[in-house]
């Protein structure tokens, strides 16, 4: 008996415009009635998938950032973070090397040097800024 049915996004759950399928409710729906847990696993923050999915997040067990957070519904979240001096470490190693821009993502908090421009989304059509996220850069130093 199927008691689990875990997906990606990209490239498995998403279609190439990166949209959910517009059956997915139908299909959560039924899964709920079978008493069939759906998770979705994701290299993205709990806050992107919740803000994809809207309404439908209510009941999805979310397998986020890497793995660094669970989200089961209407529960507390699973967190497995780094150490204060370990993301440092990181986040110096990245800051030499010329071309790149180190985000750090966690649960409340996306992490990154003091910078005076917020953080943007790369996409194939350029970068798109991404401002309601600004707020929430902490510094590390």
């Amino acid at each position: 008996m199927i008691q689990l049915i875990a997906t990606d996004m990209d490239g498995t759950l998403l279609d190439n415009e990166k949209r959910l399928p517009p059956q997915l409710p139908a299909l959560l729906e039924e899964l709920y009635r079978r008493d069939i847990t759906f998770a979705v696993a994701s290299g993205r923050s709990h806050m992107m998938l919740t803000n994809l999915f809207g309404e439908l997040a209510e009941e999805i067990i979310f397998i986020c950032d890497n793995g660094a957070c669970v989200m089961y519904p209407h529960e507390a979240p699973m967190l497995h973070s780094l150490p204060k001096e370990v993301i440092r470490q990181t986040l110096d190693a990245c800051h030499q090397l010329s071309t790149a821009v180190p985000v750090l993502c966690g649960f409340h908090h996306i992490i990154t040097r003091k910078t005076t421009t917020p953080p943007c989304s790369v996409r194939s059509s350029g970068i798109t800024v991404i401002p309601r996220l600004f707020p929430m850069i902490c510094s590390m130093r």
